[in-house]
């Protein structure tokens, strides 16, 4: 593997990573939002659901705002 292919396969990782610690706060986040916002049965219903599909999204949510 050749230098260029090794440095674009060290930012993917650097990418991936950010990604997948943003998502884990996000989900949190998430999720108490969804509680405060929905009360803890729908929470305990949906609790999952909703906070997850918007943690895959995360960056959306961060830089449209």
């Amino acid at each position: 593997m050749n230098e260029q292919q090794q440095s674009t396969k060290d930012v993917g990782e650097v990418i991936a990573i950010v990604y997948g610690i943003g998502s884990m706060i996000a989900f949190m986040y998430f999720s108490w939002q969804f509680a405060q916002q929905n009360g803890f049965l729908a929470w305990l219903l949906l609790g999952m659901l909703v906070p997850a599909i918007k943690a895959a999204v995360w960056p959306i949510w961060f830089f449209v705002g």
